[in-house]
């Protein structure tokens, strides 16, 4: 994907005269994919204790 957008960047800005690095060192995306994986676990663990506390007896009775 980065080469992807990295190949298409220059013509997006092709009138300008500047130059910019792009490239990252390898532990950027080491530390990027870890907040994702991070930020997921928090979130679907707050979702599943939310989901654990509903009794299913109370989840029948609504769906009536």
């Amino acid at each position: 994907m980065k080469m992807i957008a990295d190949s298409i960047y220059p013509y997006f800005i092709a009138n300008t005269a500047m130059g910019m690095d792009l490239s990252f060192p390898w532990y950027l995306y080491a530390i990027v994919l870890a907040g994702a994986m991070l930020i997921y676990l928090m979130i679907s663990s707050v979702l599943t204790g939310k989901i654990r506390k509903i009794v299913p007896a109370e989840v029948l009775k609504n769906r009536e």
